[in-house]
């Protein structure tokens, strides 16, 4: 818990740093929740990426854009068969960097995102689980994640409202004492905040 307090503490102060200075030219702060899903990377009974929670924060300076994105996602659980109570849920941080185009309202932003995705067993004995089977409840998983992907944004005002899609890669993931390989999952998130 530590951990995710410290987070999201770093990314609060990066959203400050960003505001800009007297001079600094055209450059915007964005500040936006996020809620969304992703398909499971991993094709197992359960979806660690069933349903999240986030926050992504950045600057735009002309059309380039620079941030950093956290979503917590609370993931799924066994209600049946010998894996009962068996769950999962993972959690990403990472950088992004886009470019925005378009009109004055609705902009479209294709972006690179790369950083951690850490998978946490909630309890031992998960089905098709990056995490080791053998292993206790809690035990968690990090891998490097890059996320090729866009948005549409709608700006009103002080506003901004979108939908972003794109695609989580694992890169080198092992999975169940297999050799190392590569999974993906489909994502889509939903925000709404604020431009300064």
């Amino acid at each position: 818990m530590r951990g995710r307090a410290l987070q999201l503490g770093v990314l609060g102060g990066l959203c400050f740093l960003a505001l800009p200075a007297d001079g600094a030219g055209p450059v915007g702060v964005e500040v936006t929740g996020l809620a969304g899903t992703g398909s499971n990377p991993i094709g197992g009974a359960i979806n660690p990426l069933l349903f999240g929670l986030g926050v992504r924060a950045g600057a735009v300076y002309k059309s380039a854009y620079a941030g950093l994105s956290y979503v917590d996602y609370f993931g799924g659980y066994l209600t049946g068969g010998s894996d009962l109570g068996a769950g999962e849920h993972a959690w990403t941080l990472g950088a992004e960097a886009g470019y925005t185009f378009g009109p004055e309202i609705v902009k479209v932003r294709p972006f690179l995102g790369v950083g951690d995705f850490v998978l946490t067993l909630g309890n031992p004995g998960a089905a098709g689980s990056i995490v080791d089977p053998a292993s206790t409840s809690g035990a968690t998983s990090g891998h490097v994640y890059v996320e090729p992907g866009g948005c549409v944004l709608v700006l009103v005002s002080m506003f901004v409202v979108g939908l972003d899609a794109g695609v989580l890669v694992l890169p080198n993931v092992r999975f169940g004492g297999t050799q190392e390989s590569t999974y993906a999952s489909a994502v889509a998130h939903l925000q709404f905040g604020l431009r300064f």
